[in-house]
C-alpha cells in the first residue's frame, strides 16, 4: 500500500516531554500518526495514562508513557535510558517541552521560585539533551527542538521566570547548534511559540479577566485582533511546523530561534 504520509517517521523513536496535555501531546499524537515510535511524560499518572490512551485509540505507530518530573535533574539521563530501552535503540528526535512557571512580578519572587524555574525550563532541557546527543552522532541523525515561548524575545511584565529561563534555553539551543560535530546529521532548533489554545492559555486569560467585565471569549476575541492572521492556533495547527523541522526536508535548518505565533511579534529579527 503507498505511504499517503506527508512525513513518514516509521522506525523514529521520539521523545517529547511535558506532553500529556496541550502542545506537547499534539506534537506526540501527529510523530503517532506519521508511523513514529513516541515516549511521552508527565509527572500526572492519571493524565499520562489518559493520554497514551487517547493516542492508541488511532492507526499510527507506538506510544509509551513515562511518569516523570522535569524538575528531578537526578532522574533525566534515566528517563533517556528508560526510552531507549523499551524501543531497544538510540532517540531520534527531541522535542524539549516544559510547563511554563507561574506568572510573577520581579519583587514578588524568591530563591525557591527561581530555582524551581531554572530546574523545570532550563537544566532539565540541558540534561535530557547531553543524555541523548551521542547515539545521535553515532547514528548520524538526530533533531533537537527545543519548544520556549516568545517572552524570551519580547519579554512581558508578570512574567520575569518564563521570561528569563525560556531566553536561556534559546541561547543554549543556539550554542549547541554551533558545537555540535560537523556533518553529523544533527540539527538544533528553538520555536518561540506564541498563542496556543491549551489549558494554560486559557488559565492566563482566565487571570486576565479577573475582576474586570470581559468575558474570557471576549478577552480572545479582541487579542486574536493583534496577531496578522487573525486567530490564535490549536495545538494540533502548531504541531504540523515541528514534525516539518523533524523531517529529512527540514535537513538544512539549523540554529533558528522560529516565532510560531502567527506574526504576533513586533520585531524584524
Amino acid at each position: 500500500m503507498k505511504n499517503t504520509l506527508k512525513y513518514d517517521f516509521n522506525g523514529r523513536v521520539i521523545l517529547v516531554t511535558a506532553s500529556s496535555k496541550g502542545i506537547g501531546f499534539a506534537i506526540a499524537k501527529s510523530f503517532y500518526s506519521s508511523g513514529a515510535r513516541v515516549a511521552i511524560c508527565s509527572r500526572d499518572k492519571l493524565s499520562l495514562d489518559n493520554a497514551v490512551s487517547k493516542i492508541n485509540q488511532q492507526p499510527g505507530g507506538e506510544i509509551i508513557g513515562f511518569k516523570f518530573d522535569l524538575s528531578n535533574l537526578s532522574e533525566c539521563d534515566g528517563l533517556v535510558k528508560k526510552v531507549e530501552k523499551y524501543y531497544g535503540t538510540n532517540i531520534d528526535i527531541l522535542i524539549n517541552n516544559s510547563g511554563g512557571p507561574p506568572p510573577k512580578r520581579i519583587n514578588d519572587t524568591d530563591l525557591n521560585d527561581w530555582q524551581d524555574a531554572i530546574n523545570q525550563n532550563l537544566l532539565s532541557s540541558i540534561v535530557i539533551t547531553n543524555a541523548v546527543i551521542a547515539g545521535m552522532v553515532n547514528n548520524s541523525f538526530g533533531r533537537i527542538i527545543y519548544l520556549t515561548s516568545t517572552l524570551a524575545k519580547e519579554p512581558a511584565e508578570n512574567m520575569v521566570l518564563s521570561n528569563v529561563t525560556r531566553a536561556a534555553v534559546a541561547a543554549f539551543s543556539k550554542t549547541l547548534s554551533r558545537e555540535i560535530p560537523l556533518k553529523s546529521g544533527i540539527t538544533v532548533n528553538t520555536i518561540l511559540t506564541g498563542g496556543v489554545k491549551t489549558e494554560r492559555f486559557y488559565s492566563l486569560f482566565e487571570k486576565m479577566v479577573d475582576g474586570t467585565a470581559e468575558s474570557i471569549d471576549e478577552a480572545i476575541d479582541r487579542l486574536s485582533a493583534t496577531v496578522p492572521v487573525g486567530y490564535f492556533s490549536s495545538p494540533d495547527e502548531f504541531s504540523k511546523t515541528i514534525l516539518f523541522l523533524a523531517s529529512n526536508e527540514a535537513s538544512y535548518i539549523n540554529g533558528v530561534t522560529l516565532p510560531l505565533d502567527g506574526g504576533a511579534l513586533k520585531s524584524v529579527f
